[in-house]
């Protein structure tokens, strides 16, 4: 399903190596998914969330972005900002972010990325192999 990014413009698939996060997580049932995502914002979270499989749909309990942000503040925030805003308002501990968009990521937060190629997200076994580590060592 190739839709067209509701914020950007850019084409592409929304979740499309979704099986790949699906299969890593099979074997770690506590954890849970916070959306970063452009489509949150255009979409909705609900709408947004609906187009995971139900097995991860289970496991997302909320999203960088809530509608009651003020968006012009939120726009100005690359995305490592963005996630480590939501790491600090949740008070998370323990935390992995899988994202493409890795440009502005401090060595301080940079252990907790999973930088995936554009073109080959998840499909990457070396980013599959990274998202296993941070996996087994958020877990222990």
């Amino acid at each position: 399903m190739i839709k067209e990014d509701p914020i950007d413009g850019t084409l592409g698939e929304l979740f499309m190596w979704v099986h790949h996060l699906d299969a890593a997580l099979k074997d770690y049932p506590e954890v849970r998914i916070i959306l970063s995502t452009s489509w949150v914002k255009g979409y909705g979270f609900e709408r947004t969330k609906a187009y995971l499989p139900e097995s991860l749909q289970l496991r997302v309990i909320g999203g960088t972005w809530d509608p009651s942000f003020n968006k012009r503040e939120y726009d100005k925030k690359t995305r490592c900002q963005e996630i480590v805003a939501c790491v600090v308002r949740e008070r998370l501990e323990r935390w992995c972010a899988v994202d493409d968009d890795v440009w502005d990521w401090s060595p301080k937060y940079k252990e907790h990325l999973v930088a995936t190629d554009s073109r080959k997200g998840l499909g990457d076994p070396a980013a599959l192999a990274r998202l296993g580590e941070l996996l087994t060592a958020m877990v222990v």
